[in-house]
C-alpha cells in the first residue's frame, strides 16, 4: 500500500485507533518491549538534533543533581505525615466516596504512598520550568533565581483505564548564577493551595489526575517583591470520585512569601464570580452571581471558558508616560486572545479582553501545511509560553516574542507508535493593546524532543518539547542572550540559549532586532 498521501495516513491512524480500544484490557503485557523501543526513539531523536545545533547552546536544567538524598527537600517530615493521612483518609474513603465510586479512592491512597517514596528518597522527575530573578532580601549574595518545576508521578491501573493516572506536585527551588540549587527543595501539594485535599473528576475521564500542574512565576510589583504563582488543577472536595462541576478545572493564582510558601491562593475569577469563602487564605469553591459580558467582546465572561483551562502565561506590560504596569495573560495563539488580570488583595479576575486575528498567521499555516508530509495533528495552535519585551530602539515600535507550538502526527514513525510531535516557532505581538500577532518564524527552534512514554499497557508516547518562558540572560560580552525555557519529554528540564545573531535566525522575516 502506498501511503504518501495524507488520505491513507489517516486510514491508518483510525486503524491504530481501532486497536488501541480493543487492547484496553492489556493485550500487550511485555513491559520490556515498549521500554526499549520508546528509549532507542527517544536517543535517536536527541542526536539527531544535537547534530544539527552546531554551536547553539542546549543545555540542561538538573537541580536535582547526581546524587538524590533525602535532604533535599524542605519539612520532609511533614510533608510524609501529611501523605499518611491522606492516604488512610482515602483508604476509610472507600464506602463514602464520590459517583466515581473507590476507584478514585484506591488511586488516591496508592498515589500517596508512591510520593512519599519519591519525597523520602528525593528521585524527582523535574520538567516545565519557570523563573524569576529572586527579590532582594529573600536570599543570600550568590542566590539569584527562584525557579519552579512540574513534578509528575504516574501508576497505571489497567482494571480503571488504559492510560496513566498522575499525581503533581510543585516544587520550586533557589538557584545561583550557573542555575544550581543552593539550599533544599520547597514541595507544595494540594493541602498547600486548597481547603481540601482530593480533586475532582472530570466528567468522562477513566484516569485519575492529582495536584496542581504546570506552575508559572511571575512578579506582580518589582518594588514591593510580590511573587505570584500561576497553576491550573481541578477544584478540591472532602472525599474522593467526586465529580467535576462546570468549569471547575481552570487556572489558580498563589502569592508567595520570602519562605516560600503560599500566603494565600485564589482560583482566577471571570466577571460576576465569586469565592465562597472570602475568609479562608485557601482556594474553595466559585459561585456565580450573574454572567456578565456575554453580549460585549470586550469583556472575558464564564461562558467563553472550556471545561479544562491551562497554561495561561503572563507577562508585563509596560506602562505609559501616564499609566502604570500592567498584567496580562496570553489565552490563545490563534485567535490572539489576551486577558487583563487584576489582583486586588486576594481578589484575582480578568475582564478586559482582547482578540484578534492575524492574516500573517493563517498565510503562515497554510505554508505549514503545504510543506508537510502530514495532517496536523489537530486544528489549534497551541501557546503557553510566557513572552519577553523587545524594547522600542532606532525607529522601531516595542514588541513583545513568544513561542507557539503545532501538534503533527509523527510521519514516518508509527512503527514505534508515536503518535504526535511538538514544533515550536518564535512569534511576535505588538507591545500594546489589542496585541496583535505581526509575524510568525519560518524556522523551528532546534529544540530537544524527549520522547514522552504514555503509562500504560501499549507502547504509546508523544515527542515532545514544551516551551514555557523566554528569559532575557546577560551574557558574559555584556549582550543580552535568550533562553528558550522547556521541558523535554515530560522527563526533564532545558534551556537554549541564543546569541542576538543566532536569535535572528529564528524570528519571524518582518522582526530585526
Amino acid at each position: 500500500m502506498n501511503c504518501a498521501d495524507r488520505s491513507c495516513l489517516a486510514l491508518l491512524r483510525l486503524l491504530f485507533l481501532a486497536f488501541l480500544v480493543l487492547c484496553r484490557a492489556g493485550c500487550l503485557e511485555a513491559d520490556d518491549l515498549h521500554e526499549v523501543v520508546f528509549l532507542q526513539s527517544g536517543k535517536h531523536l536527541v542526536a539527531e538534533l544535537a547534530a544539527g545545533q552546531g554551536e547553539l547552546r542546549d543545555e540542561l536544567i538538573d537541580p536535582v543533581g547526581a546524587d538524590p538524598r533525602s535532604d533535599l527537600v524542605e519539612n520532609l517530615d511533614l510533608l510524609l505525615k501529611r501523605l499518611e493521612e491522606r492516604k488512610a483518609f482515602a483508604l476509610a474513603d472507600v464506602d463514602t466516596a464520590g459517583e466515581y465510586g473507590p476507584s478514585f479512592a484506591e488511586r488516591a491512597a496508592a498515589f500517596a504512598e508512591a510520593d512519599a517514596e519519591i519525597l523520602a528518597n528525593g528521585s524527582f522527575i523535574l520538567f516545565n520550568p519557570s523563573l524569576v530573578k529572586l527579590p532582594a532580601g529573600w536570599g543570600e549574595p550568590h542566590e539569584r533565581w527562584l525557579a519552579v518545576f512540574r513534578h509528575q508521578t504516574s501508576i497505571t491501573f489497567p482494571r480503571y483505564s488504559l492510560f496513566g493516572s498522575q499525581s503533581n506536585s510543585v516544587v520550586l527551588a533557589v538557584l545561583d548564577s550557573d542555575w544550581q540549587r543552593t539550599r533544599p527543595f520547597k514541595v507544595l501539594q494540594s493541602e498547600d493551595f486548597f481547603k481540601e485535599a482530593f480533586d475532582c473528576v472530570q466528567e468522562g475521564e477513566d484516569r485519575a489526575i492529582f495536584g496542581p500542574e504546570d506552575a508559572r512565576l511571575y512578579m506582580k510589583d518589582e518594588r514591593d517583591s510580590e511573587v505570584m504563582l500561576l497553576f491550573n488543577a481541578n477544584f478540591h472536595y472532602a472525599h474522593t470520585g467526586v465529580r467535576c462541576g462546570s468549569h471547575e478545572h481552570r487556572m489558580f493564582i498563589a502569592s508567595l512569601d520570602s519562605s516560600l510558601q503560599p500566603v494565600w491562593t485564589r482560583p482566577i475569577l471571570t466577571v460576576g464570580e465569586e469565592v465562597t469563602d472570602k475568609a479562608s487564605s485557601k482556594a474553595s469553591g466559585v459561585v456565580l452571581s450573574e454572567v456578565i459580558g456575554d453580549s460585549d467582546p470586550s469583556v472575558f465572561s464564564v461562558n467563553q471558558m472550556s471545561e479544562a483551562e491551562k497554561n495561561w502565561s503572563p507577562f508585563t506590560v509596560p506602562g505609559g508616560s501616564n499609566q502604570e504596569s500592567s498584567t496580562a495573560l496570553i489565552y490563545s495563539v490563534d485567535p490572539h486572545v489576551i486577558l487583563h488580570l487584576e489582583v486586588n488583595g486576594t481578589d484575582a479576575r480578568v475582564g478586559r479582553v482582547w482578540n484578534t486575528s492575524s492574516r500573517e498567521v493563517a498565510l503562515w499555516r497554510e505554508r505549514r501545511y503545504a510543506e508537510s508530509n502530514d495532517t496536523v495533528y489537530n486544528g489549534f495552535l497551541h501557546g503557553g509560553v510566557s513572552p519577553v519585551l523587545v524594547p522600542a530602539r532606532e525607529g522601531r515600535p516595542a514588541l513583545f516574542l513568544s513561542v507557539l507550538h503545532l501538534k503533527t502526527n509523527a510521519d514516518g514513525r508509527l512503527g514505534h507508535l508515536v503518535l504526535y510531535d511538538y514544533t515550536s516557532y518564535i512569534y511576535a505581538f505588538e507591545a500594546q493593546p489589542p496585541f496583535k500577532v505581526l509575524g510568525v518564524a519560518e524556522k523551528s527552534l532546534p529544540l530537544q524532543q524527549g520522547m514522552t512514554r504514555m503509562e500504560g499497557p501499549l507502547p504509546l508516547g508523544i515527542s515532545s518539547a514544551f516551551p514555557t518562558q523566554l528569559l532575557w540572560l546577560d551574557a558574559d560580552g555584556g549582550d543580552s542572550e535568550l533562553a528558550v525555557i522547556y521541558g523535554s519529554g515530560d522527563i526533564e528540564s532545558r534551556r537554549l540559549v541564543l546569541t542576538l545573531t543566532q536569535l535572528q535566525e529564528f524570528l519571524p522575516t518582518e522582526i530585526r532586532l
